[in-house]
This record gives structure tokens, sequence and C-alpha cells, in this order.
């Protein structure tokens, strides 16, 4: 760190009003001034501190496992008043207003729930694609897919682009050229963003769903994935559990406590997509997160006796829970659209396969239109199932874990990324590509044969109408919000339909 560069992070992510959160600030330039605000439909600022001392504090060698460590710098009080949500702390070298800031952000629960529909911040994937100290779990200081940190500390800033990118920002789908090159990857080292910022982040997908939701009136309580693992009873009132965009790390505390919500009556959201793909494990100070992905094998549990918690796929035999028994989906059936050589022309949305089911009301749609084509909502990471054609239609067939009543709504073909359609050198000669991955944990096996079970994907768009009176939906893509306010009404409407099915129960 040199010049006036400051970076910063919050000791917890998550906090209740009355707490106090603790904000860790390296600088060099002596003063700094931190503004604390609350980001939604509109930006609220809700307190500023004036020239706060700061002192260097050096980056240690073991940061991407370890952390920083640094001292804490300001201490803030959070108040009682303060609307549940997401708070980011914008520092600026004092008088220094024309400086882009440095930023640092927690979760603000409520003290008691305020509101029916509670959505949770997937902050375990931010934790594990920032590549802060020069490494994440994808990668050990470079720009290709190889072996990454198989821990990752939570005590560090965030890289640039997670938390805020710049609005001319392009997504990382191919939404304009329907080429096979990836225009994220040029632009974000333009702007000296992380690569890895394109596929997770506050910025990418939940902020433009709170914008959209807030601004038509619906009140959301937040949490945050430390809360899932650490709180069994974080979801305790609520209609409806929400995540949205890329909610791809979970551990077992995690799935426990939306699963007992689920069997409860609790509804379930998922506006998102590569949903718990990977099972990680936190140390008890949940400040470290353990993710061995396809080096499983390495993973100290896997020779245990109980090995059900080793850091793979949840869809591998060893675990024994295929998240599509949570979600009704796997990235395992799908993969990548309109991304490199995945699909690089497909239509972008669903074709949608049953138009009389209750989510499309409104919408007039009919069987195989195509839901959500203009604002691309198939685009990057897409789940699906393994399914069969019943009178021409799918249904699942329930081998992979996705239960017998799920209705599959749409589908739109995926791939998962190989040697053949992944950029080039995104996969070093000695990484795994995901196709092998997938094939390796599922079936033991990166044969021929192996490989060619998981070449071809499709994604679905889901319900399952449980007989305890909940109801899942899950949209099987990352992009989903990203046709919200967006030119094709009918994404906005079945949002709000599910939305507001969800809050019937509580009137």
């Amino acid at each position: 760190m040199s010049g006036s560069e400051i970076s910063a992070y919050f000791v917890a992510h998550s906090h209740k009003p009355g707490d106090t959160a603790k904000l860790c600030i390296s600088a060099d330039c002596g003063l700094v001034d931190v503004k604390i605000v609350r980001q939604g439909s509109i930006d609220l600022c809700v307190e500023e501190h004036q020239r706060v001392p700061v002192e260097f504090q050096p980056v240690p060698d073991a940061v991407v496992s370890e952390g920083c460590g640094w001292q804490t710098t300001l201490e803030l009080e959070v108040g009682s008043a303060w609307t549940s949500g997401f708070y980011l702390a914008e520092i600026r070298a004092s008088g220094r207003l024309e400086a882009p800031p440095a930023l640092a952000f927690f979760v603000l629960r409520p003290a008691q729930r305020t509101a029916d529909i509670v959505l949770c911040l997937t902050t375990s994937t931010w934790e594990a694609y920032n590549d802060f100290g020069g490494a994440n779990a994808y990668s050990s200081g470079s720009d290709s897919y190889s072996a990454g940190a198989p821990q990752v500390s939570r005590h560090r800033p965030m890289a640039a682009g997670i938390l805020r990118k710049p609005n001319d920002a392009v997504r990382i789908a191919n939404v304009e050229t329907q080429g096979e090159d990836v225009p994220w990857l040029a632009y974000a080292v333009s702007k000296g963003l992380s690569i890895w910022s394109g596929g997770t982040g506050w910025w990418n997908w939940e902020w433009p769903f709170v914008r959209w939701a807030e601004a038509q009136g619906y009140t959301l309580d937040y949490i945050c994935s430390d809360d899932l693992d650490r709180d069994p009873s974080c979801l305790e009132g609520y209609s409806a559990y929400l995540s949205v965009g890329h909610d791809e790390y979970w551990s077992w505390e995690m799935r426990d406590t939306v699963e007992i919500f689920a069997r409860s009556g609790g509804n379930v959201i998922f506006l998102s997509g590569n949903t718990a793909f990977w099972q990680v494990r936190w140390n008890e100070e949940r400040t470290q997160m353990t993710t061995y992905k396809s080096r499983f094998r390495n993973d100290p549990v896997y020779k245990s006796e109980d090995p059900s918690r080793t850091t793979g796929l949840w869809s591998n035999p060893v675990t024994g829970r295929p998240e599509n028994s949570m979600t009704g989906l796997s990235f395992t059936r799908a993969g990548y659209a309109r991304m490199a050589g995945c699909s690089p022309k497909g239509l972008g949305g669903y074709i949608v396969e049953r138009p009389e089911h209750w989510v499309f009301e409104g919408t007039g749609l009919r069987y195989g239109d195509v839901l959500g084509r203009k604002d691309v909502i198939i685009g990057y990471e897409v789940d699906g199932c393994a399914y069969r054609l019943v009178e021409g239609r799918p249904v699942p067939t329930g081998e992979d874990g996705t239960p017998d009543a799920t209705v599959i709504l749409g589908t739109a073909p995926a791939a998962l990324m190989n040697r053949d359609n992944a950029p080039p050198g995104f996969y070093p000669e000695d990484a795994m590509t995901d196709q092998e991955v997938v094939a390796d944990q599922l079936l033991g096996s990166t044969d021929a044969a192996a490989l060619q079970a998981f070449k071809h994907g499709r994604a679905c768009l889901i319900v399952e109408d449980r007989a305890n009176g909940g109801f899942l939906f899950n949209s099987g893509a990352t992009d989903w919000t990203c046709g919200l306010a967006g030119e094709d009404p009918d994404v906005d409407r079945i949002t709000r339909t599910v939305l507001d099915r969800a809050l019937a129960r509580c009137a």
C-alpha cells in the first residue's frame, strides 16, 4: 500500500441495533472521513465521522487464509432507529470529497421482525470470490481458474468491484454481441476491478433487486450467510426466505436453518442461480471459511469416520445431501449460458412450458413463448434438474434429489464449461474444468462416458407447492433480477406474483 490508498473492513458482517460495529482501516494519509450509508431504493446517510485518525496497517503474508488482523480504527454504535438493510461505509482522506472512497459493509438485522419476507445477502459467496491479498477460492494469484486457497478469511477488505462498480459496468453474461468473448474481463482490467467481482457482490444482483422491491412497496428484513450459519432461529416468524443473484457457498448449518424453516411451512424463494453448489465449513469463530472444492479428497474430513461434511459439491455422494432436496435444482444439470462458448447465441430467456400455472397469472404467456429474452435473464450461471418428457413437457425424474412435487415451468439450454467452450487460458493444464469436476464428484470418473453425461444441460424455472402449505420457487438463474424494471414486464409480474403469494399467508 502506498500513496493515499485506503482499505477497510468491519470485524463482523452482521449486527443488530445497539451493537458496536468495529471498523478496521489502513491508510497513510493521517486522517479520514467516514460516511455510513444505508443503500436501498434511495441512499440514506445515517452517520458521519470527520477527521478520524488512521495509521498504515500492513497486510500480512497469510492474509487470504488468516485475515489482516488489523486494530480497530473506529467503533460505531448502531442506532436503535436504523432500518434493517445493507450498510456501506465510505472512507476518504479528509477533505478529499472528489476521491473515490474505500468501502466496507455490514448487514443490519432487525432487533425484532419488522417484515414478513427476509432477504439473505450471499456473503459467503462474496468471501469465496474476494481476492484481496492475491488469491481466493478459485485462484492463487492469477486470472485463471487454478487451484485456489482452501481457506479464506472474512477479515479482509473486499476486492474492487464487489461492493460497487461504475455505472457503465458490463455484465459478465455476453448480452450485446452474442459472441464467444467475455467483454467483462477486458472491462474489469481497464477499470482496475477484480475480474472475480463480475460473478459476485452486492452491486451485481442484490442491490438492483432491493431498489426494485423497495420502490414497489415491499418491506424486507435483512440477514446474511453468517446469520444462517450461527443462528438457527434467525428465520422464525417470517413467511418467506429470499435469496437473490449468486448464492453458491453454503455450510451444513446454513442448510439446516433453511430446510427446517421450509419443513415448518415457510415459503422459500430463490431468485438465484448456481445455488448451494459447494459445501463449506466455518471455524468456531466464523472468521475462516474452508472450501477444498475440486480437491475435496485433500479435505481432512474426507478420510474421517463421517465424511459428509467434506467441502466438495453438495451433489457428491459422499455428502449424501444434494442441493436439489432444498433448492429443487442443481448447477450440475445446467451450467452457463451466453458465456464464452456456452450457448453464446442462446435465446436469453426461458421457453414457457406450463403457462396455465399460477406463477404465470396475468402475463398472457403461452406455451413456447420466451420469458425474459430482451433482458437476457438466462445468462451467466443457471441451474437445472434431471427430467423426462411426458406428453411433450418436462417432468423431473427425481434421480438427482429434486422432489417429486416439483413442476418445471420453463427451460433453456446451457452447458458446463470445458476446454472446448471456456475462454482461452481460463483452465490451466493442471486444473479441472467444471465439467470434469462434476463428472469426478458425481460419477467418480472423468473418462469420456462420464464427461458426456454432463455435456449438455438445461436451465429450469420451477415451483413446488408443498403439502404443509408453503411453496418453493426457484428462478434457476443468477440474472433473473436483470429482468426487473427491464424491457420484459412479465419478469416483474411473475416476481410480484410470487412475493404476493408468500405474503398472502400473513394477511
